[in-house]
């Protein structure tokens, strides 16, 4: 995983909407410029490069996930009751997209309003907070470079007179295990004679979290 805040910050002190809107760049709206161009609407990674490293499919492991006892009702649940905001209606689909495919999730802002009650101020600086799950082959520091470049060359397309600070503020490396191994026959075995020969689920386990 990397974790991201990027900042762009503009006035010396927070200004007046009444006073200030229209005549200066504002920060946060420069902030939800960018973010946009992150991710769309399907979950779609938009930073170019990033696709480029991930570990190949494999006829086997796409095979894997035919096995799966793993429904549509499974996937409902986990989002939790009375809810249909799932981007897949294909279980496999969603477990490739769960273990091994990279994701983008923004996050909140530091520095804007976040009370219940009107804000009518202009921020003169504030943060988004996104973070980026990775998995085979994808290293911290290309993703981190191509994130940076992205944004900077976004950035530079708004024409703001505002500034931009990216930072990597906390990364984590993923972890993959071939399910062939001896450890996991072992496993599979005990869970078979425990089980009445039920036999488990075992893809490949891509894991994209750390915390």
């Amino acid at each position: 995983m990397n974790y991201f805040s990027i900042t762009v910050s503009g006035p010396a002190t927070q200004l007046h909407s009444g006073l200030f809107g229209g005549t200066v760049y504002e920060p946060l709206a420069d902030l939800v410029i960018l973010l946009s161009k992150l991710v769309d609407s399907q979950g779609n990674i938009l930073i170019p490069g990033i696709q480029e490293d991930i570990e190949p499919l494999t006829d086997q492991e796409e095979k894997t996930y035919n096995n799966i006892d793993y429904t549509m009702q499974d996937a409902n649940d986990s989002i939790g009751p009375n809810t249909d905001c799932g981007i897949y209606d294909d279980p496999k689909r969603i477990l490739m997209a769960r273990w091994r495919y990279p994701s983008l999730s923004i996050h909140g802002f530091d520095g804007s309003a976040n009370g219940s009650e009107p804000v009518t101020s202009i921020p003169p600086s504030v943060a988004g907070k996104f973070s980026i799950r990775t998995v085979p082959n994808m290293t911290t520091e290309r993703v981190t470079e191509l994130v940076k470049n992205y944004l900077r060359k976004e950035f530079e397309g708004i024409n703001s007179k505002n500034h931009l600070d990216i930072k990597l503020t906390d990364s984590g490396q993923w972890w993959c295990t071939d399910p062939e191994v001896m450890n996991f026959k072992v496993a599979e075995l005990a869970t078979q004679k425990v089980w009445d020969n039920v036999t488990p689920d075992l893809p490949s386990l891509f894991c994209r979290s750390k915390h």
